[in-house]
């Protein structure tokens, strides 16, 4: 966002004249503090007159205050050093990209080039000399082509940026690029099926915002594309200064209606029947029941001076802040969930402004939910598209069919180092519906891929989740820091090395996010009261056996970072800590033994894994470690349970033969499994598995003898080849018994001429029954109701 020189540790400053829109003495300064930073200091600091504009890290705010002030804030006891804030004289902030781009290159590029306009981002620190900036774009031959406050769209000559980059108002400046879109059996991947039906989740209630090229004919009629119908949607068309409208139909590609049907498409051309809930093998997105809200953001250029190369293409246009001119006309529309496939190709690994806008929205709008797409810019470090380098929004990474991360999707970590993708879901060979209008295709579906597909599958699985935590567990308003951590403690490991920069934490799996059962076990916190500096939060669990694997996940929406700036982004920093039941501790994203030597200071996601838990008392910690801005609000998860999470043993009380029973068993796992056997203790021996699918395993046994069996589950990781285990189960098999109720047969008798009436009690369900009367068996199944 900006750049400054350190002038040394002196409390004395000696000030340089840089141009000024305004005649004042107020001018911008660097405070640093001599250590953490706490809200009474920052107030101590307004009551003096200083004007705090933005955390830049390492204990250090951008201010503006009166000169005259200087001796005064640098004498405070909680002030290490204050800076003039200033540029270099070699260095300007020019091209986001590279971020910081040698001064003199600049204008050798400026000289040699044509002196032909182009349009340029500029932001300011101060709105409220935007007159006067843009007087002087005038003077300078340029034009404003849109605003925004402090931030603004400008034709202009190159050459004339230096002139503009002197006045100490000018923040940054960036090439103006447009955004692109990003294309390159999902519900049965994700374990969405289990859930429609079992559950009762459809995305019912959730109204789902998409930003798109356009959608379908552009008109909510009984026209439109049939698995759009029975819901209630909206449609609004982004529009820009100097190009034609052509309406919110979806003309070309069709890659906003794609994204729509994987989101929230009913199915009903391809059989799903809305009226029983049926959309196994249908086309149906994820949430067949959530409603929509779509922006429009399509158009073909048709103005030279902005289009350039692109001249008669379709673009993609955005609002100047996509904080106030997307999400809230969607957030005020009930949105809660906001799905952008869609990325600018020129800012890789950047923390660009529409980066910055997200985060800003989602910190003043905590419950609302943010997804991009990382980006098809292919398996090299740091190509993750801006803004899908946004902290608080979910960033999505594409898999192929058999679960790999897919050649094309964009990997991390951002430029400051953060885990980029979060997720990744399939992205190649995805079905969803076709534009009526789209030059693109035939019929009424058709297949795309890219992390443009994947990214509106976790869209819908996001409405399935935020619908399960308000009817299941009654979140009233879940934040998307709870979503988010839901999502990514659920994810499973597609690599082996979760987290790394090409899976983020793992492949989105809806029956590991939402799973409980005896022996699985979710826990969600939404900790809405926050944190400041040094304070911490502790939460007391414990577990009463061993496990095979304990999860936890914390997750923050940040206060909003600095726009392509050059340290890192993480503003209010938040440690996560586990104390173990024999004391060890874990910090949170230490993966490497003794998992405690390192705390992460970049990321506003930190996760515990742990294989072979054990059983015992547990402390978790949330730490908060240095908070400049506010209070830090934060939501965590706790799942602990086994690799294997359920099995079965049925059939204990139906035998097929009274005294040799066929036993059943079933196994699920939550890992892709391709073997698995079970292991009996007293038998000495093993008995195969049959594989109904990747995570679905049956077989049955016929038992000779009573008795107190046991036995362990052993599976063979399909992706990783490694062999996990369940915990050792046990059950009994009884011989059956017949106990006499009537009569008792301690009483004398007195007659040798005796009638008896017997009452009898089965331990088993029986068909037969016979009575042996020292010489032959009698048949008395006739009077088994007696």
């Amino acid at each position: 966002m900006f750049s400054f020189i350190l002038v040394g540790f002196s409390k004395s400053i000696e000030f340089d004249l840089i141009p000024s829109f305004k005649v004042s003495n107020e001018k911008y300064f660097v405070i640093e503090f001599s250590d953490f930073i706490f809200e009474d200091d920052k107030n101590n600091l307004k009551s003096n007159g200083v004007n705090i504009i933005s955390y830049i890290g390492n204990n250090s705010f951008l201010t503006k205050f009166d000169k005259n002030m200087i001796n005064n804030i640098a004498n405070l006891l909680f002030v290490k050093s204050v800076y003039r804030y200033k540029k270099p004289k070699s260095e300007t902030k020019f091209n986001s990209i590279n971020s910081i781009t040698n001064r003199n290159k600049f204008i050798q590029r400026s000289v040699s080039k044509s002196e032909e306009k182009k349009m340029f981002e500029i932001n300011l620190f101060d709105e409220s000399i935007s007159n006067e900036f843009k007087d002087e774009v005038l003077k300078l031959g340029g034009s404003i082509h849109s605003g925004d406050l402090e931030r603004f769209n400008v034709f202009i000559e190159e050459s004339k940026l230096d002139s503009l980059l002197q006045y100490e108002e000018v923040n940054y400046i960036s090439e103006f690029s447009f955004n692109e879109i990003l294309n390159s059996n999902s519900k049965g991947y994700t374990k969405v099926y289990d859930y429609f039906n079992k559950y009762n989740l459809y995305g019912e209630g959730q109204i789902i915002g998409i930003a798109d090229t356009g959608f379908d004919i552009g008109v909510v009629s009984s026209s439109l594309h049939k698995d759009f119908l029975n819901k209630s949607i909206s449609i609004s068309t982004f529009t820009q200064s100097g190009l034609t409208d052509d309406g919110p139909s979806d003309k070309s590609t069709g890659h906003g209606t794609h994204v729509a049907g994987s989101v929230l498409g009913t199915g009903f051309l391809s059989g799903a029947n809305l009226s029983t809930n049926t959309y196994i093998n249908s086309n149906s997105g994820m949430a067949p029941k959530s409603d929509l809200f779509f922006q429009a953001m399509e158009l073909k250029c048709d103005n030279s001076g902005i289009c350039g190369s692109s001249l008669n293409k379709f673009v993609l246009v955005t609002p100047d802040n996509l904080a106030t001119g997307m999400f809230q006309p969607a957030y005020d529309y009930g949105v809660r969930i906001h799905t952008n496939s869609w990325g600018d190709n020129t800012k890789k690994g950047v923390y660009s402004r529409d980066s910055f806008d997200a985060d800003t929205f989602i910190w003043n709008n905590k419950d609302f939910t943010i997804l991009f797409a990382a980006g098809n810019s292919g398996s090299s470090t740091k190509t993750v598209l801006s803004p899908s380098t946004s902290k608080n929004a979910i960033t999505v990474g594409a898999t192929s069919r058999d679960s790999s991360v897919v050649f094309f999707s964009s990997r991390g970590p951002t430029n400051d180092g953060r885990i980029k993708p979060d997720v990744v879901a399939p992205g190649t060979g995805i079905i969803s519906t076709r534009s009526q209008v789209s030059t693109s295709g035939s019929g009424d579906y058709t297949f795309k891929q890219g992390t443009s597909m994947a990214t509106p599958i976790v869209a819908g699985i996001t409405s399935l989740v935020r619908e399960y935590l308000i009817k299941n567990k009654e979140f009233i308003n879940p934040s998307s820091a709870l979503i988010k951590a839901m999502l990514i403690n659920g994810a499973r490991d597609v690599t082996g090395t979760v987290p790394d920069m090409n899976q983020g934490w793992g492949f989105v799996d809806l029956n590991r996010t939402l799973y409980e059962s005896v022996s699985v076990s979710n826990q969600f916190f939404d900790i809405k009261s926050g944190l400041s500096t040094s304070q911490s939060f502790e939460y007391n669990f414990s577990f009463p056996r061993n496990s095979d694997e304990l999860r936890i996940t914390l997750v923050w929406s940040d206060y909003p970072g600095t726009p392509t700036g050059d340290g890192k982004e993480l503003v209010n920093d938040l440690n996560l800590i586990l104390i173990t039941p024999n004391g060890t501790q874990y910090n949170g994203n230490d993966f490497t033994s003794p998992f405690n030597s390192s705390i992460d200071n970049v990321n506003n996601v930190e996760g515990i894994r742990i294989k072979d838990m054990m059983y015992g008392d547990y402390t978790l910690r949330v730490e908060g470690f240095n908070i400049p801005e506010d209070v830090q609000p934060f939501s965590f998860v706790i799942s602990s349970g086994e690799l294997i999470d359920f099995i079965s043993v049925e059939n204990l009380d139906s035998l097929k033969i009274f005294d040799k029973p066929y036993i059943e068993f079933n196994v699920s796992t939550t890992r892709n499994a391709n073997k698995g056997w079970l292991s009996f203790d007293n038998e000495n021996m093993n008995l195969s598995l049959d594989m109904i699918n990747s995570t679905n395993f049956n077989s049955s046994f016929r038992f000779l003898d009573s008795g107190n069996y046991s036995f362990v589950v052993y599976m063979n990781d399909s992706i990783s080849g490694e062999i996990f285990e369940s915990y050792k189960r046990e059950f009994i098999i009884t011989n059956p018994e017949i106990n006499f109720i009537k009569p008792n047969f301690n009483s004398t008798l007195k007659s040798l001429n005796y009638e008896v009436n017997f009452l009898l009690n089965f331990s088993k369900n029986i068909s037969e029954i016979f009575y042996f009367n020292q010489t032959s068996y009698i048949n008395l199944t006739d009077k088994l109701d007696n």
